[in-house]
């Protein structure tokens, strides 16, 4: 590049402006807001920190009291591996535990499933039995840690019966054990898990979970993830709308079960998304928890504070990071921390910068731990409560964001509720054009994405990353210890309860006091699932390469 086009570059540079004066999702902002952009009645939109419609936050001290919970998800090679893990993030200041399945765990399939051989421990950790739990959980009092069961398909029910299982041969009482497990099985037939279960039998098996944790292990929270539907290219209205019609069909379920809403909203929580477009985000949650007090209190009748309480779990978005320029991360996952706690999330969870490239390492999960730690002891936004309210930009966005996501409820209510509109496949087409214009926005650079489409830089100028790389030998260890269980096994005692969980699968029993059953027995994920798909008239296998070992009937 010459001299003269070089300077005609800096000239260029130095007169850049913005260009796109839409947030994320598409909402037009103004160049400045003042008191006529906001219509605000403070007790009846705002209240103080802990006092209802809880917009400012659901605790009155918020972090002053307690701070949010830090953990990062664990999951790669074998529960061994994964364990270590866990007890590297303990012991480097995590306050909370929380591990990923792999995929194969996620499909209801076991390690020697023939199709599950190069996904062993690659996206998480193997989970076939109570084996598995065990070794992964090894050395943990999880009496005493409040651990995420991070299963986000309609087969996590199994996986939390693991940990379950795991805690009665503990000897503990399981109304005393603490944690969170994703209840909504519904959304992952959009997140990579389409055919783990069709959808009358994936909105039964989650009802079904919800109320045995209603009523058998009270502490332990029912979490519906706005973030992972977030990571299919839809917006934050759609993100919300759609999460919160999903968590409205589950209760109406619930109550037709005979429980009262306050027997157990206080124990729904939720993952947003903290994706990067700061004030957007921030107004979000915001708006998400005072929709949420409202539309229990005014649709259910809820009488207990705590069940309009929103409970959030923030992650930062995963889909925000590049592969290119991967240290550029960091300061996007530093904002999207930042939103997560000037919302006043009860949690957090910060992706690692390494992510888009491999399986985080020691030194990725530690940064992002760093992160957290960095702000809440340093940068001192956790003075305060809800430290943006009052902002016009702030107020009037919360303000938009509630009314849109309010209008897409009610869209979705028209058509039947949000079941309905997943049979008539309204969603996915929603999610396919959000993800096209998204990807159009990008090409067309109305959207800059750094690393992306703007600032890019040859490949052998990229920063060279440490990989963790899983060995193939590793999936071959599993298959190899699976085999041995299923030999030494009371194989009797597996096929008694199975064809108990299949009586209770096909009456209108609750089925989870016979999935722990099940896992006790060291019944695999990969038989409990098949057992369950066949009670609802389905293939043993969704992939329909295996049969069950028995007959059922």
């Amino acid at each position: 590049m010459s001299m003269e086009s070089k300077i005609d570059r800096i000239e260029e540079a130095y007169r850049q402006k913005i260009t796109n004066t839409r947030t994320w999702s598409g909402i037009e902002v103004r160049d400045k807001y003042t008191p006529e952009d906001i219509d605000l009645d403070y007790q009846r939109d705002l209240g103080d920190p802990g006092e209802y419609p809880f917009t400012r936050g659901i605790h009155k001290d918020m972090y002053r009291g307690k701070l949010w919970t830090m953990r990062h998800e664990i999951g790669f090679g074998t529960p061994e591996d994964s364990n270590r893990r866990l007890k590297f993030m303990v012991e480097n200041g995590a306050t909370g535990l929380d591990f990923i399945a792999d995929n194969p765990t996620h499909l209801g399939m076991d390690s020697d499933h023939p199709l599950a051989i190069h996904d062993i421990g690659r996206t998480g950790v193997p989970l076939s039995s109570l084996q598995d739990m065990e070794e992964l959980m090894d050395g943990i009092p999880i009496e005493k840690v409040s651990t995420f069961t991070n299963t986000f398909s309609a087969c996590g029910f199994v996986v939390l019966g693991q940990y379950i299982a795991l805690a009665k041969k503990r000897g503990l009482d399981i109304r005393k054990i603490r944690g969170q497990v994703i209840t909504d099985t519904l959304h992952s037939r959009y997140c990579g898990y389409p055919s783990a279960a069709p959808l009358d039998q994936a909105f039964r098996v989650g009802a079904d979970l919800m109320e045995y944790l209603t009523r058998e292990v009270p502490k332990w929270n029912m979490i519906f993830p706005c973030y992972n539907l977030r990571e299919t290219g839809i917006n934050a209205v759609q993100e919300v709308g759609f999460v919160f019609s999903i968590a409205i069909a589950f209760i109406r379920e619930l109550i037709k079960r005979g429980l009262n809403i306050d027997d157990f909203a206080g124990r729904i929580s939720w993952i947003p998304s903290c994706h990067v477009d700061f004030f957007e985000e921030i107004a979000k949650i915001r708006a998400e928890r005072r929709l949420w007090a409202r539309i229990v209190r005014e649709w259910f009748g809820a009488k207990d504070p705590r069940s309009m309480w929103w409970r959030g779990a923030a992650k930062a978005a995963g889909s925000s990071l590049v592969a290119q320029q991967p240290l550029n991360n960091i300061a996007r996952i530093s904002i999207e921390a930042l939103v997560a706690i000037i919302s006043g999330c009860q949690a957090l969870e910060v992706t690692t910068y390494d992510e888009p490239i491999c399986i985080p390492t020691d030194e990725a999960h530690r940064t992002s731990l760093r992160i957290q730690q960095i702000l809440a002891y340093e940068t001192g936004v956790a003075r305060v409560a809800d430290p943006l309210g009052g902002s016009y930009y702030i107020e009037a966005l919360t303000n938009k964001l509630e009314k849109e996501i309010m209008t897409l409820i009610n869209q979705i209510e028209e058509m039947g509720g949000m079941i309905e509109a997943i049979r008539s496949e309204w969603i996915d087409k929603e999610i396919d054009r959000a993800l096209i214009k998204y990807q159009e926005e990008v090409e067309s650079k109305e959207r800059i994405i750094i690393g992306t489409n703007e600032f890019v830089i040859p490949p052998e100028e990229d920063t060279p990353l440490d990989h963790l790389e899983i060995s193939y030998e590793k999936g071959l260890e599993r298959i190899e210890r699976l085999s041995q269980l299923k030999n030494e096994r009371n194989n009797g005692e597996v096929e008694k309860t199975l064809r108990e969980l299949y009586k209770k699968a096909k009456s209108d029993e609750n089925i989870m006091s016979s999935v722990v059953d099940a896992i006790m027995t060291y019944a695999t994920i990969g038989e409990v699932v098949g057992t369950v798909r066949l009670a609802h008239g389905n293939t043993y296998d969704s992939t329909e390469v295996l049969s069950p070992s028995f007959s059922f009937e």
